[in-house]
């Protein structure tokens, strides 16, 4: 259980045991009389405290503790169809030692808090996912540049303006735009872009930006 987190259910726990359910409900029950764990009104279990929890899992060393993640993972992905597990599936494969798989549910778990404008619960994930990946295989730019604008867009939705704006440079390098050095270039840059955007909203479905705007956008990024 201290491996599962700070609730489970005892489905969760027998499957990641690999114990049948009377043996497992045997062991919980057992647990529940000496006031380890609780069990809620959703049928969860947890334990009666964090440090119960903390204590335990301390207690396990590491190879054992990464087996255990991957059991849990490998239970939650049966139930990967429900958004619901994928912070825990992400969690669980990233303390089994799997960043590949991690960063996958990590990202998705971010796209769908985005899309649903769960902007603070999109910034855990996207962080997350943006330092799992110099530890992953070569991705493409593009797929870079896109997961630091979804970052830089849930910064913003939440307050963190100049967070923001850092990773929409780190989307900018990831597509290697060069970047300003003075900060004239920056405003000349940004005065660029504003005009860019005035032009798509003017003339929606034209997306030939006249040439003088397209210069000053050259300009600025050599200044």
């Amino acid at each position: 259980g201290a491996v599962l987190g700070r609730s489970w259910t005892p489905e969760l726990i027998a499957a990641a045991a690999e114990r049948d359910g009377v043996a497992a409900d045997a062991a919980l029950d057992e647990l529940i009389v000496r006031q380890i764990v609780v069990e809620n009104e959703a049928g969860e279990l947890r334990f009666v405290h964090d440090k119960i929890r903390e204590t335990a899992y301390a207690a396990i060393d590491l190879p054992e503790r990464r087996r255990w993640h991957a059991r849990a993972a490998a239970v939650l992905a049966r139930s990967a169809d429900d958004p619901a597990v994928w912070r825990r599936l992400a969690y669980h494969y990233q303390a089994a030692g799997d960043h590949v798989s991690a960063f996958e549910w990590t990202e998705r778990a971010g796209r769908h808090a985005h899309a649903a404008g769960a902007y603070r619960e999109a910034r855990e994930h996207f962080e997350v996912a943006c330092a799992l990946m110099p530890s992953l295989p070569p991705r493409a730019p593009l797929e870079r540049a896109r997961l630091h604008r979804m970052y830089a867009e849930a910064l913003d939705g939440v307050g963190e303006i100049d967070a923001s704006g850092r990773q929409l440079m780190e989307a900018l390098a990831a597509l290697g735009r060069p970047l300003p050095h003075r900060r004239a270039g920056w405003i000349s840059m940004l005065a660029s872009e504003a005009a860019r955007q005035v032009w798509l909203r003017v003339a929606p479905g034209s997306h030939i930006v006249p040439a003088a705007i397209a210069a000053s956008c050259r300009s600025a990024r050599s200044a």
